[in-house]
């Protein structure tokens, strides 16, 4: 399993739209759906966390996918120290038309350069276009996060160069005074001087300076003068005491760059891992999800899962073990080995999520075919009697009436005709029955709904069934019309009618009413009635209301007559009869009064 970054093609106009961690994000997004929905284009929205960021609090990710679902938008968070070369680089990529951003004058993501992130992008565009929107500005971070993020190259390099030059400024301010200035102030200066620079930059610059300072004051400020020998033991001890406390100042520092870029990583890894993990609980096809955002979340080619042993389709390919038979193979950008740790666990969940999904396809499967199965099964068991029994009295009664050598009186032969019609319209209902449940199965009914009256389609429906005419109806004047298929709705009648003939006592009744906009229409029998187990199940196929009655028929009618109830946008039901029996019961929309003619 790959997902491989294949761009986009096509006229379609394409608008990225490129948020940060501020309030603003959600007033950028709604910019952008007017702007797509005006053009008819698509919208992505894009969101970039740099390893080192401090600026996007917990949460702000999957706050900023919400919006871009509430505006019918893909979503993409990419893991980039260079902000605007991501944003670009999803651009192109995805073959985006156009960009949007949020220009509020200053940078909008911690460690921005001074140009900020809006004009650097509308700077590299090229021919994509870049629509700037004025936002109110973001907040700079608290002093504390300032000190404790990751120290970039440009300030290193300024913290090397004050490491030099602060204590040599320092030295040629003082050197004109040093008769009228105790060693003390001057230390307590270089101190000062010192601090900064650790503040400014790493341990080594700071011990850098520590040193040139404790040089410089030794030198020029205590006696004898420019030599390193310290004649009174007072400043040596001064000079001591700034430069261990000017070293403890620049570890200080130095930890807790170290701890915020490792808190940084860590809530940048969490962020990601919270949003993987809201993909494998909700998605519906995890695996290829989560490997398409891993792709676009590090800024790679491709990502795939492959089984072990498998060829190296490239040599830029990175391999990434997951576990004994299965490897994460990404090209692309070289990761660090903090972020192959974070997808050697990415990837355990793609691993896992892709198992759960072959064994949630196995099982359905599993699960289909022995459905397939158990229906050909009681298909054919059925069909084993319900076609045996007509067709055997049907040949016996033909038989019988072609036997030259019997003498047949002129009721027997009123007898075997009518054993041959009731084994006639026996094989006539299974057919019918299997026709409608294949009907039913491939989605081929489709109704045509109009008005029709119940009680003329019902006399229709029971002159169809043996014994119809004993069945006894009540059907109120003021009797609406329903909305139905007047053919279904006769088989439906049929069904219910011959199922309530077959296995009911008499006296057997059909009765409707009007309630709520909606015609009920209950078929009543006094007979044995059915268990609250066999009444969940009377409406599936094969289903017989007993085991002994050989007269039932394949099963199939109450199945067919709950098929085409519910392709009438109707409800069907059964209930027990008051005093013993069987109820089902038929509810069908009522057909709206006609409109008055003018």
């Amino acid at each position: 399993m790959s997902m491989t970054d294949q761009g986009a093609t096509g006229l379609v106009e394409r608008i990225l739209v490129a948020v940060s961690g501020s309030g603003d994000a959600e007033a950028l997004v709604r910019h952008a759906t007017r702007a797509s929905e005006r053009c008819g284009g698509e919208l992505l929205v894009v969101h970039v966390l740099e390893p080192r960021e401090r600026g996007t609090p917990p949460g702000i990710v999957e706050s900023l996918r919400e919006h871009a679902a509430r505006a019918a938008a893909t979503f993409h968070t990419v893991v980039a120290s260079d902000v605007p070369g991501a944003v670009l680089e999803l651009a192109r990529s995805a073959g985006a038309t156009r960009i949007i951003v949020g220009h509020s004058g200053r940078a909008r993501w911690p460690g921005a350069r001074r140009r900020g992130i809006a004009t650097t992008i509308a700077r590299q565009a090229g021919p994509i276009d870049v629509q700037l929107v004025a936002t109110t500005p973001a907040k700079p971070p608290a002093r504390g996060a300032a000190r404790g993020s990751a120290l970039s190259r440009s300030r290193s390099r300024a913290a090397w160069v004050a490491a030099i030059l602060v204590p040599a400024l320092l030295t040629a301010g003082f050197v004109p005074f040093k008769a009228r200035l105790e060693l003390g102030d001057v230390a307590m200066t270089f101190l000062l001087g010192t601090v900064a620079v650790a503040l400014l930059g790493a341990w080594r610059p700071a011990l850098t300076a520590v040193a040139l300072s404790a040089l410089l004051l030794n030198v020029f400020y205590t006696e004898p003068f420019n030599t390193p020998y310290i004649a009174d033991p007072h400043n040596r001890f001064t000079l001591a005491v700034m430069a261990v406390v000017a070293a403890a100042v620049a570890i200080i520092v130095h930890r807790s760059a170290v701890r915020a870029r490792e808190a940084a990583h860590a809530r940048t890894e969490a962020a990601l891992m919270s949003s993987y993990a809201r993909t494998i609980l909700l998605d519906d096809n995890p695996a290829d999800t989560l490997l398409a955002r891993i792709r676009e979340d590090f800024g790679l080619r491709s990502v795939e899962l492959r089984e072990q042993p498998a060829p190296v389709a490239s040599p830029h390919d990175q391999e990434i073990p997951i576990d004994a038979t299965t490897t994460l193979v990404l090209d692309g950008t070289a990761l660090d080995e903090a972020r192959r740790s974070m997808l050697t666990s990415v990837g355990v969940q793609a691993v896992l999520a892709l198992r759960h999904q072959h064994m949630t396809s196995t099982a359905a499967e599993a699960k289909r075919q022995s459905d397939a199965a158990a229906l050909r099964t009681a298909l054919l068991s059925a069909l084993g009697h319900d076609l045996r029994t007509p067709l055997t009295a049907l040949t016996m009664a033909i038989g019988t009436l072609e036997d030259d050598a019997l003498a047949i009186t002129p009721e027997d032969r009123r007898e075997m005709l009518s054993v041959a019609d009731d084994s006639t319209r026996q094989l006539r209902d299974l057919v019918d029955n299997l026709l409608d449940s294949s009907r039913l199965a491939t989605g081929a009914v489709r109704p045509l709904l109009r008005s029709i009256g119940v009680d003329d389609v019902t006399v229709r429906a029971l002159a169809s069934v043996r014994g119809g005419s004993a069945v006894g109806l009540g059907f109120p004047d003021d009797l609406p019309d329903v909305l139905a298929d007047a053919g279904l709705l006769e088989r439906v009648i049929a069904n219910l009618a011959d199922n309530a003939l077959r296995h009911g006592g008499d006296p057997i009744r059909i009765e409707a009413r009007h309630t709520d906009g909606h015609v009920a229409l209950s078929i009543i029998d006094h007979g044995p009635g059915l268990s609250p187990a066999a009444r969940a199940q009377l409406f599936e196929p094969f289903q017989r209301r007993g085991d002994r009655d050989r007269t039932t028929g394949i099963g199939l009618g109450m199945s067919v007559a709950k098929g085409f109830t519910t392709a009438m946008n109707g409800a069907i039901e059964a209930s027990d009869t008051p005093g013993g029996g069987l109820t089902v019961t038929v509810t069908l929309p009522a057909a709206p009064d006609p409109e008055p003619r003018p």
